[in-house]
């Protein structure tokens, strides 16, 4: 199964980039630090790296560059979440080797679940069955389908409870990534 590392501080986006990889059939390992990150990237060797650029202790642009200057690691992707309205150092971003940038938060996922298919292809990475040259594609899904009520507890209210805390602090604008490469 194909693994992917989520560094951000923020647990609203760990639980969404859970929620929208886990329906395309991938684990996800969240921390919330960079150091963490750090040593998560060592332990469990990721097929992809999702890494905030504003956090604690290490941020995304200084683990992108510990996994770049690895040779043991500097296959691994590493894409950037940066916050709709936070800047990014675009000549950072490329000096340290960054793969993709990506406006957070994703609401709907689709722009999330391109990228890291994207990515994962360009790398090689097996994904799922042994005929793993085509993951895919997501069932196209609608903010207004995250955010309807929900009567059934577990996923449904799981993915409710995210997706709206994520609408109420994004005011309910999408932003979409750039995929350098």
């Amino acid at each position: 199964m194909v693994k992917i590392l989520v560094a951000d501080d923020n647990s609203n986006i760990q639980k969404m980039v859970g929620l929208a990889l886990k329906d395309q059939g991938i684990d996800v390992v969240a921390v919330g630090n960079g150091e963490a990150a750090v040593r998560k990237i060592s332990d469990i060797r990721p097929d992809l790296v999702l890494a905030d650029v504003f956090m604690p202790v290490r941020n995304g642009y200084e683990v992108c560059q510990y996994v770049k200057s690895d040779p043991s690691l500097a296959h691994i992707p590493v894409i950037l979440l940066v916050g709709a309205f936070d800047p990014l150092d675009e000549q950072e971003a490329q000096r340290v080797g960054a793969d993709g940038v990506l406006k957070k938060p994703f609401v709907p996922p689709d722009p999330l679940i391109s990228m890291v298919k994207s990515a994962l292809l360009r790398a090689g990475v097996a994904h799922g069955s042994a005929s793993a040259a085509k993951i895919p594609e997501p069932e196209a899904l609608k903010a207004s389908d995250l955010l309807r009520p929900s009567g059934a507890a577990g996923a449904n209210a799981s993915r409710h409870s995210c997706a709206d805390a994520l609408s109420r602090t994004s005011h309910g604008r999408i932003r979409t990534g750039k995929f350098r490469g």
